[in-house]
């Protein structure tokens, strides 16, 4: 079968932008164009990930193996969350308020949820109406001020329409290739224009409505949050398909590393922590914008190219997630047997 590199070059350009993202966030307090800039790349960057771990797992109406999940997805979020604990240990004397709260260690809510995603999806994909039903409830997870950072309960029912939208492309054979042949060419580069221009007029817009994380009450829009929250889906969505229709179909020297992934998410976050202690982002943090946003994106780029390749792949699995995975599974055969 031949390998879909829009697919590998979509995950490279996005995993880029989280590494980009997260070393930005400091200089986005500034405002103007640097927070626009933040939040336009916040507004779309995980829902293309989501809908394209949906695009990726193939619909299965038995499910998939609770060996494959756990391997694939519970032992990297259970490994680095002891990682980034030890880490905080080390560096604060205590474990941090995610593990405290019941709550998946910052940037590692991804992989926990991911998980839910992959266990809920073939029940869903049952039903008549399986995107209204998602996008239903996770409109109405807003009220609730219970449903927040706990077990990352939030941001799962938030982003779980994403990963559904993936799944119905699969389901009824979405043809990227044909949809660039009949829209427009301009018509992407627009959505995305028409995006950056809506972050940098709403100056009031606050960035917590793009993580899916807190109520509507939380965010002060009890009245009107389900509207705001449905804006933020037609935006996040529109935006999404204008980028999918963009990216190179053809092999890139992205396409290999788009591969590994996985470790650039997870590894990249010691970085940026360690950023903060050295005061490199309080240095950054007083140089001209434009220089500031320039070096973060060299940086990024590097990062993400450096922890993307064979050697921390080969480094992260062998090393780490495969004997966690065999202590793990036979610990599981051993009490199902």
């Amino acid at each position: 079968m031949q390998r879909n590199y829009l697919y590998d070059n979509t995950k490279f350009l996005m995993i880029f932008l989280v590494v980009f993202g997260h070393l930005l966030e400091p200089l986005a307090g500034q405002g103007g164009l640097v927070r626009a800039l933040y939040l336009s790349i916040y507004s779309f960057h995980m829902p293309v990930f989501v809908l394209l771990c949906g695009l990726l797992t193939k619909p299965d109406s038995q499910g998939d193996p609770s060996a494959k999940i756990i391997q694939s997805l519970l032992v990297p979020f259970l490994a680095f969350t002891l990682l980034y604990e030890l880490f905080n240990l080390l560096t604060t004397g205590r474990i941090s308020h995610y593990s405290a709260g019941l709550q998946p260690y910052w940037l590692l809510w991804f992989l926990f949820s991911l998980f839910w995603w992959r266990l809920l999806a073939p029940f869903f994909m049952k039903l008549k109406y399986p995107l209204p039903i998602a996008f239903a409830l996770a409109l109405a997870a807003g009220y609730s001020e219970q449903i927040g950072y706990f077990l990352g309960l939030s941001r799962t029912l938030f982003f779980f329409p994403f990963f559904l939208v993936g799944q119905q492309m699969i389901v009824s054979g979405f043809d990227i290739t044909a949809w660039r042949q009949r829209l427009p060419r301009y018509l992407p580069v627009a959505v995305l224009v028409a995006n950056f221009l809506f972050f940098l007029i709403a100056t009031d817009f606050s960035a917590r409505w793009l993580f899916g994380s807190v109520s509507y009450a939380a965010l002060g829009a009890e009245t009107f949050g389900v509207f705001a929250r449905l804006g933020v889906y037609v935006l996040s969505l529109a935006t999404a398909g204008a980028v999918l229709l963009l990216i190179p179909q053809e092999k890139t020297w992205m396409s290999e590393r788009g591969a590994n992934t996985l470790h650039v998410y997870a590894w990249h976050g010691f970085i940026v922590k360690l950023f903060s202690l050295m005061g490199v982002f309080a240095f950054v943090g007083m140089l001209p914008q434009a220089l500031g946003v320039s070096l973060w994106f060299l940086v990024a780029l590097a990062l993400t190219a450096a922890l993307s390749g064979s050697v921390v792949a080969r480094f992260t699995q062998r090393r780490l997630l495969d004997p966690l995975a065999r202590l793990l599974l036979r610990g599981i055969r051993s009490a199902a047997g």
